[in-house]
């Protein structure tokens, strides 16, 4: 292993230890946590873009079917504009995390230690 390399697997574990230190655990205590957090994340992800998604839907079907759509009746279009800008926003970066999160759902150990390195970096 290079130098550098074992620079950041020697503050890791600093960091780990000091962690564990401050809630009067040991290290191994604590990786558990940190890889099932890996788990938690994107699912919390899904639920978000889950959730955004049915906003839409919802907001779609709860508009009248009327042959004039949105024209005739503006108190629709204005709160549909809203609904649909924040439930698209709101999917887009669940979407976003989600994706960056997939690793830690697939692989939670690898997870875990890229989100080490990357606070030690």
């Amino acid at each position: 292993m290079d130098r550098e390399a074992q620079e950041v697997v020697e503050r890791g574990m600093d960091m780990l230890e000091a962690v564990a230190n401050k809630l009067n655990v040991t290290i191994e205590y604590l990786w558990p946590y940190l890889v099932r957090q890996q788990i938690v994340e994107p699912i919390v992800d899904l639920i978000l873009l889950a959730m955004a998604i049915c906003g839409v839907v919802v907001f779609f079907k709860w508009v009248p079917n009327s042959g004039d759509g949105f024209e005739a009746n503006p108190k629709y279009s204005t709160i549909g504009i809203i609904m649909v800008t924040i439930f698209g926003i709101i999917g887009f970066f669940a979407m976003g995390e989600f994706v960056c999160d997939l690793s830690g759902l697939l692989n939670p150990q690898y997870g875990a230690l890229k989100d080490l390195m990357e606070m030690v970096r």
